[in-house]
């Protein structure tokens, strides 16, 4: 007749077992010379993180007449939902089997989350925002995920200088969230290396695969080193020259130099007025060098900055350098005076005021 008093449970720490344990049957009708245990997935599965095909072998474990116990070792998917019975033999064959009982095998470490993708943040330069599938299986109820950005070993961005040793990021949501967003910790228009992992009760799964992400550009830095130089022989021109800003955090468009009259100006013969408005110099964002031709006075002070702009705006101006135009012909030299000279009839006396 039937086995009694089935009793399946799980083996903690090992999501691929369970145990199961039972009374012989009465009558016995015979000497018992084996028992075995049937599991299967449960009609009743409830786990739909678990996913199993629809034609899953039955898992069997034989034990000798005499044992009440067994435990599978093979075959079993950790979180999953199995019906499990237990069926006596005599000589005779197999008997009837026992009523069925049911029992979920442990948790186990999560396969990989699906789908990760990691995408700008428009108007946020500081910020990534990333998306993934749960992992099948899961292997247990997934209590976190966990999102890692690190800089890219591919980053393709010169301008951007990031030290050898920076840190990865991560940000940690629930179980149930499905995107992540970093908030603060990442650099503008920089490449990142983005994973994700899910934890259960046992601790964190195997990562998914990685993608790269970008972050917004934003307004560069200042420029460095700029020099603003006499043009000799073009009184009314500078020459300017620096290096692009580090970091640059984005692709730059342009480069824009501002030159107004000196407030250090010392030059008393050279008379500007106070609303001298600025005069200034665009070139493209590849050139690093700009030529005032036209705007600037003859050997005159110059105060000259130069800014960047990125597809946000326009960045950060550099130091302030002064530089000086070149010398050039003197204006006409003004109220001329011509008098005699008394008492000296072959001389004449002239006094005139500067140009």
């Amino acid at each position: 007749s039937s086995p009694l008093n089935l009793s399946v449970s799980t083996v903690p720490g090992s999501p691929n077992q369970m145990s199961a344990s039972w009374s012989p049957p009465i009558p016995k009708n015979g000497i018992i010379t084996a028992y075995t245990v049937y599991c299967n997935t449960s009609a009743s599965q409830a786990y739909s993180e678990q996913v199993i095909g629809p034609n899953a072998p039955t898992v069997r474990s034989v034990v000798n007449g005499t044992t009440l116990t067994a435990t599978f070792n093979t075959g079993l998917n950790p979180y999953t939902k199995y019906d499990c019975y237990v069926a006596a033999n005599t000589s005779i064959g197999e008997g009837m089997q026992s009523k069925i009982v049911s029992n979920t095998t442990d948790e186990s470490y999560t396969s990989s989350p699906l789908n990760l993708s990691a995408s700008t943040v428009p108007g946020s330069p500081n910020q990534l925002s990333a998306s993934w599938s749960p992992p099948i299986p899961k292997n247990g109820i997934i209590t976190a995920y966990t999102v890692y950005c690190n800089t890219s070993a591919s980053q393709a961005y010169p301008e951007q200088v990031i030290g050898p040793n920076v840190p990865t990021l991560r940000s940690v949501v629930n179980g149930t969230t499905l995107t992540a967003t970093f908030n603060t910790g990442l650099n503008p228009y920089t490449k990142y290396d983005c994973y994700v992992t899910a934890n259960t009760s046992v601790g964190e799964g195997i990562s998914s695969q990685g993608v790269k992400g970008r972050t917004a550009e934003s307004y560069p830095s200042s420029p460095l080193n700029l020099s603003v130089s006499t043009v000799p022989g073009s009184p009314n021109q500078l020459s300017a020259s620096w290096s692009p800003p580090i970091p640059k955090n984005g692709i730059i468009t342009a480069y824009t130099v501002y030159c107004n009259t000196s407030a250090s100006q010392a030059y008393s013969e050279q008379v500007i007025g106070p609303n001298v408005a600025t005069v200034r110099s665009v070139v493209n964002g590849t050139t690093l060098t700009a030529t005032f031709n036209t705007g600037l006075n003859p050997y005159t002070k110059f105060d000259c900055y130069v800014t960047a702009n990125t597809s946000v705006g326009e960045g950060f101006s550099s130091l302030v350098v002064t530089g000086r135009t070149a010398e050039s012909y003197p204006s006409s030299p003004l109220n001329l005076s011509v008098s005699t000279v008394p008492g000296s009839p072959n001389q004449l006396s002239a006094s005139w005021s500067p140009p």
